[in-house]
C-alpha cells in the first residue's frame, strides 16, 4: 500500500493471486469474500472524514488484511483446513 499524490492511500496489488484451480470451491469463495471487505475498507479510509472514522477504518483494514491473508494461505494449501473447521464449529 502507499499514498497516493491526492494523499488517499492505493492497493498496489489491486488484482487477487492466482489460485489452483484444484482448490475446494468454498475455499476460493472465502479469499473473493476477504478481498472485497479489503476493497471495501481501502474505500472506507479514502473517504473517512474524522479521526474516528479514521481509526475505525485502521482497524479494519488490518482486520480485512488478516483475512485475505489467511484465506490466500488456505487456497494455497500452506495452513491446514482441520483448523477453520475448529474454529467455526466454535463460534
Amino acid at each position: 500500500m502507499f499514498l497516493s499524490k491526492r494523499g488517499k492511500l492505493c492497493d498496489t496489488n489491486a488484482q487477487t493471486p492466482m489460485i489452483n484451480p484444484n482448490v475446494n470451491p468454498e475455499i476460493i469463495h472465502e479469499v473473493l469474500i476477504a478481498r472485497r471487505e479489503l476493497d471495501g475498507a481501502l474505500r472506507n479510509f479514502n473517504y473517512a472524514d474524522t479521526p474516528e472514522l479514521v481509526d475505525i477504518f485502521i482497524h479494519q483494514m488490518a482486520l480485512a488484511t488478516t483475512k485475505y491473508n489467511y484465506a490466500i494461505k488456505l487456497a494455497k494449501g500452506s495452513v491446514a483446513t482441520e483448523s477453520v473447521d475448529s474454529v467455526e464449529s466454535a463460534g
